[in-house]
């Protein structure tokens, strides 16, 4: 009788546990998630103090294209760092595309590629755009029909 009685409640028993496990999973991956963005942004803050010797170099330098490149490719890591930064605190689908674009465009502007690569880059970064644009509409309609 009383192994009834027990075999009736263990899948609700395992239920919750199974519910108390995961909540405890996802605190715990949100505080790393935290703790990773709070690196990010030391991170970029170096980043961005580290800029300031670069700008100096440029003004002062005679070989300034070279500088400019330099100066450009660092720069553009620390926007995709700040992108990432952005991605980490809020999550979203909107979010992510973003970075995704920085990164392509970063790609683009700093690597010597061909005529073919930036076709495709741009190519790429229109369909985020696109997709961008239609997670944004999906958004917009499913708070206007009060489904959110």
């Amino acid at each position: 009788m009383i192994e009834n009685i027990a075999s009736f409640f263990r899948p609700l028993m395992d239920a919750e546990n199974e519910r108390l496990s995961s909540a405890i999973t996802s605190k715990i991956a949100l505080v790393l998630e935290m703790f990773t963005a709070i690196l990010v942004f030391i991170a970029i803050v170096a980043g961005i103090i580290s800029l300031f010797p670069e700008l100096n170099r440029i003004i002062y330098s005679s070989h300034v294209t070279f500088d400019i490149t330099v100066f450009l490719e660092k720069a553009s890591i620390i926007i995709v760092a700040i992108e990432f930064f952005k991605m980490l605190c809020h999550p979203t689908s909107e979010n992510v595309l973003e970075t995704i674009i920085f990164l392509v465009a970063r790609h683009m502007i700093i690597n010597q590629t061909t005529p073919i690569e930036d076709f495709v880059s741009v190519i790429g970064i229109i369909l985020l755009v696109v997709a961008k644009r239609f997670l944004r509409v999906a958004k917009h309609k499913k708070s206007f029909l009060g489904e959110e």
